[in-house]
């Protein structure tokens, strides 16, 4: 993906990534990490929620907050760089039951091992949730918009 496009299509980027070496990828880790860590309150470095939130910050609080928790496996008020490196290589480089497991441990909202219907409505609860009328609102601009 060096050339400059425009536009990246999904199949061409899922491809890319398919096709990166382990060692390639944990270069490209090492930069993100780096961008995203500062210095916590005990010189320790790592990723703070604030940072983390920043970079994911079209995903609901929540679900932020959720995916924080799950990489950060050491529960320190960072995130690590052997948890960042483990967490983002198991997503693209993992088992399909061990993603599966890391995206069940996201929304088992109690940590008890099971998705409960307590779970489910605490995560649409969480959900931001337009009314009709604003719906209709919306919907009407836009279609007045492409006019």
């Amino acid at each position: 993906l060096k050339k400059s496009i425009e536009r990246i299509e999904f199949e061409e980027l899922r491809n890319s990534l398919l096709n990166l070496d382990t060692q390639s990828f944990n270069h490209y880790l090492i930069d993100i990490y780096k961008e995203l860590s500062t210095k916590g309150p005990n010189n320790n470095v790592g990723i703070t929620f604030s940072r983390f939130s920043d970079f994911l910050s079209k995903t609901p609080s929540f679900i932020t907050q959720r995916i924080f928790n799950t990489i950060n496996s050491k529960k320190l008020e960072l995130i690590s760089f052997d948890d960042f490196v483990y967490s983002i290589n198991l997503l693209q480089f993992g088992a399909y039951e061990d993603i599966v497991l890391f995206i069940f441990k996201i929304y088992d909202f109690d940590n008890d091992g099971v998705i409960q219907i307590n779970d489910i409505k605490l995560l649409l609860s969480l959900l931001p949730i337009n009314k009709e009328e604003n719906r209709n609102k919306e919907y009407k601009y836009q279609i007045e918009s492409l006019r």
